[in-house]
């Protein structure tokens, strides 16, 4: 949160940050900038603190997708070119999704991914709404288990040792992780694996799947949000951008996730920087 919020102030350019469910893209949805989160495995978890070595994805914010280009190419140590290509010249193929979590959504998130499809078939085309994969919208349980077996293995033990300086939230999460016995772990990790396939096979035809990066504007200190709409494509370890494209009832931002196909991620940041130009993203 606080990497997208400084970005958001104009305090950075850019900042790092990880997503093992929705820590990238659903703050900077709710600070109205930039947030890339790469293929999986992509940028290198060196020095890093591991919470979940199935889940845990490094990537970052800035104000611009070709700002997170430059970034997700520093952290990498590659080329510029092996992530940014440009704007594409043509539109890319589109589709758009409402998950089974889409009647959580508020209505005017639901009303600002509408508006935004349509500018964006109109500028390029027809935009398809296909079904999607099977296991895609079981997501949450999958990624639920996986996170709560691995993130009270490797961070949970030692907070549970000092439980004074833990949350009752993190408390609750970690005692039920360590609850998760390891044949249960293990049947989530498989169900992930075919889940991945099925979606990596689905969307192969499609440089981007258009749907939302959160149920809403951002909420107030009692939460830092839900991480629904992110969870899905952090389990499949598909790349995944989001851009500010609007504004909600309480004049906070909203926004728009394009989801890629897992090791195409230049294909997505050229299909997003495509997005940003078309809906003149204002910041």
């Amino acid at each position: 949160m606080g990497s997208a919020a400084a970005v958001a102030a104009g305090i950075l350019p850019a900042a790092v940050g990880s997503q093992t469910n929705g820590s990238i893209i659903r703050p900077a949805a709710f600070c109205g900038v930039v947030g890339f989160k790469p293929t999986f495995g992509r940028v290198p978890r060196d020095g890093v603190l591991e919470f979940s070595p199935t889940l845990d994805t490094v990537g970052g914010f800035a104000r611009t997708v070709e700002g997170a280009a430059w970034l997700a190419a520093a952290m990498a140590g590659e080329p510029l070119a092996s992530w940014w290509s440009g704007p594409r010249a043509d539109a890319p193929r589109l589709a758009a999704v409402r998950t089974s979590e889409w009647e959580l959504a508020s209505d005017s998130m639901r009303a600002r991914f509408q508006a935004d499809v349509d500018r964006l078939a109109t500028a390029g085309g027809a935009i398809e709404w296909p079904a999607l994969p099977e296991g895609v919208d079981d997501a949450v349980r999958i990624l639920g288990t996986i996170m709560r077996y691995e993130g009270a293995r490797s961070v949970g033990r030692e907070a549970l040792r000092r439980p004074q300086l833990v949350s009752e939230i993190a408390r609750r999460f970690f005692e039920e992780g360590l609850a998760v016995d390891h044949a249960t772990y293990r049947a989530a990790l498989a169900e992930r694996a075919r889940v991945a396939a099925a979606y990596a096979a689905w969307a192969e035809r499609y440089d981007a799947i258009l749907t939302p990066p959160a149920i809403g504007e951002a909420p107030g200190l009692e939460s830092t949000g839900d991480p629904r709409f992110c969870t899905s494509w952090t389990l499949v370890g598909a790349p995944a951008i989001t851009l500010p494209t609007g504004r909600g009832p309480s004049g906070l931002p909203l926004g728009l996730q394009l989801v890629g196909v897992p090791e195409r991620d230049r294909d997505l940041l050229a299909a997003a920087a495509w997005a940003e130009a078309v809906l003149a993203v204002r910041r």
